[in-house]
């Protein structure tokens, strides 16, 4: 005899099976329920902290203060050569008590310990050449300028001594100026 109420389950049939969830799991980390530290920020706490920071930072910032005032340097823009300063002696002397041959000082900075003497000014002249000594060998290079610089260091520099160049204008990354040698 088969019994049909609405809450019994015939012979035939299945239970129906419980649907899964896409819920996270109930608990405090998945539903962002957990305790957390709120400071309360009152004078008595702030400034303390801003004391200790002071106190830690200020020997490291006076370091570096130091350090930068020990670098010792000349900085020379040679950018105009050809067309202000006269032509070389001999191909790569500048001439004497020509005032021409010293480089302007709006071209010139140079921070050292000990001062240079005007006699010492940083010099220079340009010679027109078809060939060159380079440090790929002797090279043609037909109506090349080429500017000739003379300076003097009043210090003796401790190593490392680091010499570097400064470009304008130019951007390596642009696409005529990242691709081999040969298609420039």
């Amino acid at each position: 005899m088969e019994q049909v109420d609405n809450g019994s389950v015939r012979e035939d049939e299945e239970p129906e099976k419980k649907q899964k969830s896409r819920r996270p799991p109930n608990t405090a980390f998945r539903q962002q329920r957990l305790k957390a530290w709120q400071p309360i920020l009152t004078p008595k706490t702030v400034l303390p902290l801003f004391f200790a920071v002071g106190i830690i930072f200020a020997p490291i910032g006076g370091l570096l203060l130091w350090a930068s005032a020990k670098v010792q340097e000349i900085s020379i823009d040679y950018s105009t050569c050809a067309q202000v300063a006269p032509q070389c002696v001999d191909g790569t002397t500048p001439p004497t008590g020509n005032d021409a041959s010293r480089i302007p000082s709006s071209k010139l900075s140079s921070y050292f310990k000990n001062t240079t003497s005007p006699a010492d000014a940083p010099t220079w002249c340009y010679t027109n050449t078809s060939e060159a000594q380079t440090y790929g060998g002797q090279r043609n290079l037909p109506g090349k300028t080429i500017c000739h610089i003379q300076f003097f260091i009043p210090d003796t520099l401790d190593p490392p001594v680091l010499l570097y160049y400064q470009l304008t204008n130019f951007y390596q990354n642009h696409r005529r100026g990242s691709g081999p040698q040969h298609q420039w």
